[in-house]
């Protein structure tokens, strides 16, 4: 069950308010800290079954859909082929711009890989014997 009293209601509903295009709702949405909270303490299923229900209810209120595409951008910070296997028979018919934010999140899964480099320090001190100047030089090796 998700626990929505974690999100920063009032912003994301000012935001959702404004937005009018997904790609806008997905940035200010996923730069809100309460949407990763969001993510990282629930699981894909629970985050499936919110939005789906949000999505399929005819009477739903406007907290409702801020929850719920709060929701779905959280998906977007999960591992993308849990995701996918998850919606497979999923739809957000009745959310205009889910589709798309999941798409969003295809293209974002680049930037949420961690790149690991490693560099031997090395360091090269000269000291000039006439006066107190030094120099440090740092080279890089990229292998």
């Amino acid at each position: 069950m998700i626990d929505s009293s974690i999100l920063n209601e009032p912003q994301l509903a000012r935001t959702y308010l404004v937005a009018n295009t997904p790609s806008y709702l997905f940035r200010h949405y996923r730069a809100e800290p309460s949407v990763y909270d969001l993510a990282t303490r629930n699981t894909v299923d629970d985050l499936v079954s919110f939005a789906s229900e949000v999505a399929n209810d005819d009477k739903r209120k406007l907290k409702e859909v801020v929850f719920a595409y709060a929701t779905i951008v959280a998906l977007t910070f999960k591992n993308q082929s849990e995701v996918n296997e998850k919606l497979t028979n999923i739809s957000f018919q009745k959310l205009d711009w889910a589709e798309k934010i999941l798409s969003f999140a295809e293209h974002n899964q680049a930037a949420n890989i961690k790149i690991e480099v490693r560099i031997p320090p090395r360091i090269d001190q000269q000291l000039k014997q006439s006066s107190s100047e030094s120099s440090i030089t740092v080279p890089i090796e990229v292998r």
